[in-house]
């Protein structure tokens, strides 16, 4: 509605009274933002009085008062239809609102019509509008501005779901290639170690546990790759059965005990009670094992890595603690997302994938569980597995 009061049309009706008093409203109004007109009706048809600047079709020359005119005459025919709107107000004889749409140059108008009548002197009819063109027109070019991000965004969107599509399809793949051949290497290695092919020279023998360390490197890079492959598909499906929490701890220690370089060591900690969980043990192991890895590869300066095993009445909680490099409190969240390595001067040539914390965290929820981080740059990390203990029918 045009923002006109009660007020202001019976300022109207008392000007009317005078033609001086009126002379004087009116020219108050030339200026006003919105489109004054006023018609005399005493005649039947509508004469107008007077509109302001606002009001005036574009082109249009009149002075500030004119008498005697139809609105027809005044205004073009592609113009609202003032007249039928100035007969239906004094029809009805109440205010009445109009919106109307211009057929020449598609202008749109809002209006609202009063009639005012005062003894003894013709009767008027008042008409206050606005040109809502500009105010229509930004809207439907905001309209059409969102239309369009919304389109690029989902232009985006299946972008990147494709592009993930074919990182899956990728660590599936490459997962499912590489095994083989490294079953093989393997394979060889422990009849090598074993003694299976003979006496080996003294030199060979020295760089059999290098070998079987990066062998098992291998395989655990392997085993993330097809595991993250297996998550995105929702294919990762777990195996839960009885397990004993300390002797999965025992298991992954002697696996990353071949992986320890110079200086470092890998200490496990706790009373000797068993632990009872009902969960897939596999992964739970491949859990503890890319915990232990990450804390060795993050320590390259040596040091004992902490592995602290325990349980309350609900759940069992192992932590893992390093003295190595520590990581920034802001880059904390960026851990578990899938390839969220966080690259620094300090560990840039350390190497990893980025995919043994997200796929640790999300096999640990699945289980009920989850992974937390407390650090300090420089003083190392503590990293916190938790698991729901077994129920008594288990």
């Amino acid at each position: 509605m045009i923002p006109t009061s009660s007020a202001f049309v019976e300022l109207f009706r008392n000007f009317i009274t005078s033609d001086d008093g009126l002379t004087f409203l009116l020219r108050t109004l030339e200026d006003l933002p919105m489109a004054v007109i006023l018609y005399d009706i005493s005649g039947g048809d509508p004469e107008l009085v007077y509109l302001n600047q606002a009001a005036r079709p574009v082109g249009l020359d009149v002075p500030a008062v004119v008498t005697g005119r139809l609105a027809k005459e005044v205004f073009p025919k592609s113009g609202p239809d003032q007249e039928r709107w100035v007969r239906e107000a004094a029809a009805e004889g109440q205010a009445i609102h109009v919106s109307e749409y211009e057929t020449g140059d598609h202008r749109i108008w809002e209006a609202d019509i009063y009639p005012i009548s005062g003894s003894g002197h013709p009767s008027y009819v008042l008409v206050m509008g606005i040109d809502v063109t500009a105010a229509v027109n930004a809207r439907r070019m905001a309209e059409a501005e969102r239309e369009e991000q919304a389109e690029a965004l989902r232009a985006t969107a299946a972008s990147m779901s494709s592009l993930e599509k074919v990182k899956s399809d990728f660590l599936n793949l490459a997962s499912h290639e590489l095994r083989g051949p490294l079953a093989v290497l393997r394979g060889y290695l422990a009849m090598l170690s074993d003694g299976s092919l003979g006496e080996l020279p003294p030199r060979v023998r020295s760089v059999l546990p290098a070998l079987n360390a990066k062998a098992s490197q291998m395989a655990l890079l392997i085993t993330q790759m097809l595991e993250a492959a297996r998550l995105e598909d929702s294919q990762l499906q777990l195996k839960l059965e009885p397990a004993e929490m300390r002797r999965l701890v025992r298991q992954a220690v002697d696996t990353m005990g071949q992986l320890t370089a110079p200086g470092q060591s890998i200490l496990m900690e706790g009373s000797g009670k068993e632990i009872l969980l009902v969960a897939d043990a596999g992964r739970v192991e491949t859990i503890i094992v890319n915990l232990l890895d990450n804390a060795l590869k993050y320590s390259p300066g040596g040091g004992g890595v902490r592995v602290h095993v325990a349980a309350d009445k609900q759940a069992a909680r192992v932590r893992v603690q390093d003295r190595g490099i520590g990581i920034a409190e802001e880059d904390i969240p960026k851990l578990f997302q899938r390839f969220g390595r966080l690259v620094t001067a300090e560990n840039s040539h350390i190497p990893g994938t980025g995919l043994g914390l997200y796929l640790s965290r999300e096999i640990a929820r699945m289980h009920g569980g989850d992974i937390t981080v407390k650090s300090v740059v420089g003083e190392g990390s503590e990293f916190s597995l938790t698991l729901p203990l077994a129920g008594p029918s288990a």
